[in-house]
């Protein structure tokens, strides 16, 4: 027995309903996307969101390695036609782990635009004097950070968004501004840089910045 086409009709949309409903019940938010990939962080939570054109963007923090660090992360999510996928993105970790280093003014990271999320410099104000971090490039001048709470009373997780590209970048400016109207300079080297574009993280220290 043939079905005439009312009926194919109406089992196409039928279907397509069913889908469509099944998509709306198991999509996972922007923040579930993430913490799905964060196994092993203790304590994850949201710090913030940005909604950009080109995606979601979530600033998150969380624990590690047995409860000694704090770690931050930075991560893009976008909406598909399947639901939010994670693009790219990275975390900074509160100390360096080969140092053993927490002696630092500020530290720093780049997640560049080959990382699929927006050009960003993320990093910890662990001088509590510290009340601002402009940074300069190419011709954007005084990229302000946007500053949060850290988990701990004795840090802050700063970052900062560039609107041009910025993987081929050979120098930074980053200006650190103190209570009372002081500001210190730093200039990343070009071994500093390298490390940088590699998305490996720098601890900045009073010998490391101009006075």
């Amino acid at each position: 027995m043939k079905i005439n086409i009312n009926k194919k009709l109406a089992l196409i949309i039928f279907i397509i309903v069913i889908a469509v409903l099944i998509n709306v019940i198991t999509r996972k938010t922007p923040y579930e996307v993430v913490e799905g990939m964060r196994d092993g962080v203790e304590g994850y939570e949201l710090i913030s969101t940005n909604v950009t054109d080109e995606g979601e963007i979530l600033y998150t923090s969380g624990v590690i390695n047995e409860a000694e660090d704090n770690i931050y992360y930075v991560d893009m999510v976008k909406n598909t036609l399947t639901g939010y996928k994670w693009t790219g993105g990275g975390g900074h970790i509160n100390r360096d782990i080969v140092e053993g280093n927490k002696d630092f003014i500020i530290s720093m990271q780049l997640l560049n635009e080959e990382q699929d999320i927006t050009p960003t410099a993320l990093g910890i104000i662990s001088d509590e004097r510290v009340i601002g971090i402009r940074i300069d490039v190419l011709d954007e001048l005084s990229n302000k950070a946007t500053i949060y709470n850290g988990r701990d009373g004795n840090e802050k997780f700063y970052v900062v968004h560039f609107e041009s590209e910025i993987a081929d970048v050979s120098y930074l400016i980053v200006r650190i501004m103190y209570t009372g109207g002081r500001e210190v300079v730093f200039l990343p080297s070009g071994e500093d840089m390298e490390r940088l574009q590699e998305g490996k993280q720098l601890y900045i220290n009073e010998e490391n910045i101009e006075k």
